[in-house]
């Protein structure tokens, strides 16, 4: 008995395996693209800050290098300084460069005034860089010690425009490439999860695909190993559905084939008694062997339609069949039950031969013969033909007769569905016709017929 979960489990939703797949890989990708974007983002501005870094502390060193020869004078320091600071302060568009010499007493000997407050204590060669707020404008300032002149200085300042120009550039580019990224890695995603969910939804198409009856086993080749244990579980199943389904059948005909013997016996001795007895016990024997009779066709029904539906398991081998032969055998069963309704049954052939198996296609045809001399009321003709149609076989019943109510056209080929008749009968014909057809690996049609009747029509591949 299947369990809840599985009986009322969606088809889509997080039921989904391709869907479950790929919600966790793209919020893998959800997280993992934004931290890769960051990351780049931070080494890239490091990278670029480094180069600017370095181009101020060259021009730091440039000015510590012209004050080594002159720093015991701090008149000549100052004049130094200036002459050289000159060519290295500027402004421009993007940035503005200034410099400062401080003595060790942290007095500014020259450049511009207010650097000398955010100097760093004084290192041997060694540049500190930091970072200050000047008059409400964020600067890049490097300090370097002057050689072989204790607490001399000098600090080089620069504004930091095209530092977050280059940031900005850097950070457009980096979302800009992540995002790209990240969509062409869900596309591809998109794409991978469809080829490795490939194979399970042919296996689905396939089973799909199967008829009712085919239990075969379904097949591992082109499957993952993942899905090999579901399969074999699916096809052991199928074993001992094959199984269940033989018994039945075989019991079904068995039961057929035992009962024929004993009604016919019956039928036999009703009628031997029937005839000695008297008018009233007659007409009671008389209402017994109609019954036995209705019986006995239900029998003969049962065991045609068993064998029909083997003859669709096992798949028949075919062989060629005389049409004229065919529908003259047809034709004459059941001339005489057309004499009797006054019916003109007649037939029409268009082929020589077809292919197929001759027992399952006269039985096919004598059950659409007798239910048009049954059912069709105010018929006055019944025709059986064949003709070749392109790629297909055609055999047809046809009677210029009532039809077929609009209601129950639908259900025509069920099992036991005898529609709204008076007339007795199985419900087993058209089913019988319908296993007949599928056997050959065809179909059959109703329409109405062009007279106003009805008409069958087997589609039998040619």
């Amino acid at each position: 008995m299947p369990t809840p979960e599985l009986r009322g489990a969606p088809r889509g939703g997080l039921a989904s395996l391709r869907l479950r797949l790929m919600l966790v890989i793209l919020l893998c990708l959800a997280v993992g693209v934004p931290a890769s974007a960051v990351l780049d983002y931070r080494d890239a501005v490091r990278l670029a800050n480094e180069g600017y870094d370095h181009a101020i502390a060259d021009l730091a060193d440039v000015l510590a290098d012209a004050l080594v020869p002159v720093a015991g004078d701090a008149a000549r320091v100052a004049a130094t300084a200036r002459d050289i600071g000159m060519r290295v302060a500027h402004s421009d568009a993007d940035d503005s460069v200034r410099f400062a010499v401080i003595d060790g007493d942290g007095q500014l000997l020259a450049g511009a005034e207010g650097l000398e407050a955010y100097a760093a204590p004084p290192r041997v060669a060694v540049p500190v860089f930091a970072d200050a707020r000047i008059d409400g404008q964020p600067w890049r300032l490097v300090t370097l010690s002057v050689r072989d002149a204790p607490g001399l200085r000098v600090v080089v300042a620069e504004t930091m425009g095209k530092r977050n120009q280059i940031a900005s550039d850097i950070l457009g580019n980096v979302v800009y490439v992540n995002i790209l990224v990240f969509l062409l890695l869900s596309l591809v995603l998109s794409l991978a999860t469809g080829w490795v969910m490939d194979p399970l939804m042919r296996l689905g198409r396939a089973v799909d695909a199967r008829k009712p009856d085919d239990l075969r086993p379904l097949s591992l080749r082109g499957l993952p190993s993942e899905a090999g244990g579901l399969v074999e579980a699916i096809n052991r199943l199928l074993g001992r559905l094959e199984k269940v389904h033989a018994d039945e059948q075989a019991f079904l005909s068995a039961a057929a084939h035992q009962l024929r013997t004993p009604l016919a016996t019956l039928r036999t001795r009703l009628e031997l008694a029937a005839r000695g007895a008297d008018p009233d016990t007659a007409r009671r024997l008389g209402e017994v062997i109609d019954s036995s009779r209705e019986l006995t066709h239900t029998t003969h029904q049962m065991l045609a339609l068993a064998r029909a539906r083997d003859a669709v398991e096992g798949g028949p081998q075919a062989a060629a069949v005389d049409v004229s032969a065919l529908l003259t055998s047809v034709a004459d069963q059941c001339l005489d039950r057309a004499l009797a309704r006054g019916i003109d049954l007649g037939f029409d052939i268009g082929c020589e031969r077809i292919r197929g198996v001759r027992w399952l296609l006269r039985e096919a045809l004598l059950n659409l013969v007798e239910n048009a001399l049954l059912h069709a009321v105010g018929a006055t003709r019944v025709t059986i033909a064949c003709h070749a149609d392109h790629a297909e076989a055609l055999l047809l019943v046809e009677d210029d007769g009532c039809g077929v109510d609009e209601k129950d056209r639908s259900s025509l080929f069920e099992r036991f569905r005898r529609g709204d008749t008076p007339v007795p009968g199985s419900g087993l014909g058209l089913a019988i016709v319908r296993a007949a057809a599928e056997a050959h690996g065809g179909r059959v049609d109703f329409e109405p017929a062009p007279m106003g009747g009805a008409c069958f029509v087997i589609h039998l591949p040619a």
